[in-house]
C-alpha cells in the first residue's frame, strides 16, 4: 500500500533536509562514466544557488506520512516563473529530486504535479525542465511517463563543472 505524500512549500527550516536529499540523488551524475559527467557535486555553493529559492518560497517539498503518523521530507523541487520575449508566461523547474530510497513510490510525481497545477493558476504557457544529454535514465520517465517533449537543445551552463562535452 502506498502510504500518503502531502506536497507543501519548503521553507528555511527543511534546508539541510533538502540539501541533503539533492545531494545524494545528484550524486550519480558525479564522474565521468554511463550518466555521470560532473567534476563535482549539484551545488558548489549552496547557500547562493539552492537558499535564496528556499527564502523567496520557491520550493516545494514531498512528505511521506507514516502509519505512525511521522512524515518524512523525501524531495524537493526548485521552481521559477518567467516572461517570455512575446510576452507568454513559462514555468521553469528544477532542480529536482527525489531521496533515491524513495524513488518509485509517487513522491516525484506529487512534486510535478503540484508545480503543473501552480503553472496553470499562474497563466503559464508551458512548463519546463533542461534535462542533460548524459542523463538518458532520465529521458523514459520525462517523455514516456509525463508527456514532457524534446523541444531543442542548450549548452551546459557551466562546461568546467563537466567531465566531458555536455547540453540541455
Amino acid at each position: 500500500m502506498a502510504l500518503p505524500i502531502e506536497v507543501s512549500v519548503a521553507t528555511e527550516k527543511d534546508y539541510e533536509r533538502l540539501l541533503t536529499i539533492m545531494m545524494e540523488a545528484y550524486k550519480i551524475e558525479e564522474g565521468d562514466t554511463g550518466v555521470s559527467f560532473k567534476k563535482c557535486p549539484r551545488f558548489l555553493n549552496p547557500e547562493q544557488e539552492f537558499l535564496p529559492d528556499l527564502r523567496e518560497g520557491k520550493v516545494l517539498k514531498a512528505v511521506i506520512v507514516h502509519p505512525t503518523g511521522e512524515q518524512e521530507t523525501v524531495g524537493g523541487i526548485s521552481y521559477c516563473f518567467q516572461q517570455d520575449v512575446d510576452g507568454s508566461r513559462r514555468c521553469h523547474f528544477g532542480p529536482f529530486a527525489v531521496s533515491p530510497r524513495s524513488q518509485g513510490h509517487g513522491a516525484g510525481r506529487a512534486l510535478i504535479d503540484a508545480v503543473t497545477d501552480l503553472a496553470k493558476q499562474a497563466g503559464a504557457a508551458s512548463l519546463d525542465i533542461e534535462v542533460v544529454n548524459w542523463r538518458t535514465d532520465l529521458f523514459p520517465l520525462y517523455m514516456d511517463k509525463m508527456k514532457f517533449e524534446v523541444i531543442g537543445e542548450a549548452p551546459f551552463p557551466a562546461p568546467e563543472r563537466t567531465t566531458r562535452p555536455s547540453h540541455f
